[in-house]
Formats: structure tokens, sequence, C-alpha cells
């Protein structure tokens, strides 16, 4: 199949992401190697039992070094819907006689949008049995900044600077910000908190090396997203805890914010979301946070004779 003109469409008149590119650019690769395998080259050959074999094969492929057999529903789902894209561009821009298959099957709803954060005993666990400098930042930061894992690995050593804050009661602290470049190539600001500046300014100590990324991997290459996933997951099992996925530390910063009553429109620009019905699917409100407002909400209502 030839995927080049979709992908410069989807990357110079949708603007999507270079890394929503490449993404696209392999999934619609997984699919093609499958039909060459099944001996169909040509875009005309997809059909609806061709589709429901490459459903089936993502069913048992393997997910990773880090994962058991067989894909999740959430990648199956996206896999399929990158294809069907792909087919309706076809369609609409060379071959108006080609039909989508994938809108004639009845395909399984997926609800991704369920907050995922991580219990905060678990976290405490985690960053406090991390010995590894480089390691214990870089989760800390995850945390602190609530970035993307393809925006945290994007940092450079001078990506944040430092800035001194001071309260309404005259006290004074240092903070940080920086920026960078997220989803649809859109510039926002990011902060980190007071109590993780001391151990990046650590950790930058240490880098003597020219290399400009923020964290790099033991080759001194800036660590890929894959490395992250994969020294997070090393962590967990080094220290028996539940396995925890990077997406999972977002949540958790969403999570926390919300629950410290950071406002709703605030959160949604800090994670770089367009629709804040996506960073819904980000936090959850804490049983006693909602309590605590119920009651303080009855307090204002409460008759005066009772």
């Amino acid at each position: 199949m030839d995927i080049q003109p979709y992908l410069s469409c989807i990357e110079n008149e949708k603007n999507f992401s270079p890394t929503t590119v490449r993404a696209y650019a392999s999934d619609l690769a997984i699919f093609d190697r499958f039909m060459v395998d099944n001996g169909k080259y040509s875009v005309s050959d997809v059909d609806r039992p061709l589709v429901a074999a490459f459903v089936e094969s993502l069913k048992h492929s393997s997910a990773g070094r880090l994962s058991t057999e067989g894909l999740s529903d959430a990648t199956i789902a996206r896999r399929l819907a990158v294809l069907s894209s792909f087919l309706d561009f076809v369609r609409a821009t060379s071959f108006p006689e080609l039909r989508n298959p994938i809108k004639e099957m009845r395909r399984k709803r997926h609800n991704n949008r369920s907050c995922k954060a991580v219990d905060e005993a678990v976290l405490s666990q985690l960053l406090s049995g991390i010995t590894v400098l480089r390691d214990k930042t870089l989760f800390a930061m995850y945390l602190s900044t609530g970035l993307r894992l393809t925006e945290l690995r994007s940092l450079n050593k001078d990506s944040i600077s430092f800035d001194l804050r001071v309260s309404a009661q005259g006290s004074q602290s240092v903070s940080g910000s920086g920026q960078v470049v997220g989803k649809g190539s859109k510039l926002r600001r990011f902060y980190v908190d007071p109590h993780t500046l001391p151990l990046y300014a650590k950790y930058l100590q240490t880098r003597v090396d020219e290399n400009p990324a923020l964290f790099v991997s033991e080759r001194k290459q800036r660590m890929s997203a894959r490395a992250i996933q994969f020294t997070l997951a090393s962590w967990c099992s080094k220290l028996g805890l539940q396995h925890i996925h990077a997406h999972q530390l977002r949540h958790q910063y969403a999570t926390r914010l919300a629950n410290a009553d950071c406002d709703p429109m605030h959160l949604k620009d800090l994670m770089g979301h367009n629709d804040f019905n996506t960073t819904l699917g980000y936090f959850k409100i804490r049983e006693e946070k909602i309590a605590q407002g119920y009651f303080a909400a009855m307090e204002v209502y409460r008759p005066s004779s009772v």
C-alpha cells in the first residue's frame, strides 16, 4: 500500500504532530506486512475477512517485553481507526469505488477515559526506593510537570528556568517553569514545584557531558519513550510494586491538582488538552473530598430552626 500521500496529508494539512504521524505510519506498516504475509498486495484486497483475520492476529501478537501476549482492546481499536481513516482517504482522493469494510463491522466499544491514577502510598514507595539519581529525578519531574511522555523526553538541560516567587504574606520560594511543544505543535508552559527543584538541580550537577538532553541513557543518548517505560517497569519489579505504566503518572498529576482545588480550566491548559472532556478522564476526586464539599454545602443551606 502506498501510505505516503496519506501521511503527508495528516502532517501538512491536518497538522498532526510528528509523533502521531510516526505512530500512524507504524500502524499502517503493520497492516501492510500482514497483507503481504497473506498474499494481498493492493488496497482493493482489503475486505471484511482480511480485517477480521488481522484483528485475530493482533489478539495473539506480542505486546513487547513488558507485556503479556496479545494487544489490548484499546491498541487494537486504535489500529483499526488508523486503517479506517487511511481507507477513507484513499476513497476520497483516488479510488471512489473502494469500500471501507471496517465501517461495516461491529467494533467493540472501548472506554479509555477512566482515571488510572496510582495510589499515593505506592508512589511514595517507588520514589523513596529509587536509588539512581537520574531515575528518581525523571519520575519526580513526571509527577511535578504532568508532561506527556514524549514531551518529557524532549526536555533539555536548559529547558527549565528558576523563578523567585513571593507569597501574599511576603515569604519567598523558588519554583521552576519551562515551555514544550505538545500535540498539534502547540507551545505551552509547564511548572516544576519547589520540592522537586533541589532534586533536579542535584541531578544537573552530575551531568558533565555535552549532550543537551536532560535525560540520557547509559550510552549518553537522549532516552527514548520505550527506555523510560522500561526503567519504570524495572523499578516496580525490583521494589515489589504493582506494574505502573508511565502514562499513569500523568493521571496522578491531574488527580493531585484536581483534589487540591486547581481550577479545572487551568488544569486543562496545563495538560495541553483542547477539550475539557478529555481532562475529565484524567482525574478522580477523592471520596473524602466529595464528602467535605457536601457537608460544607449543607451548612450553607441548613435551616435556622434545626
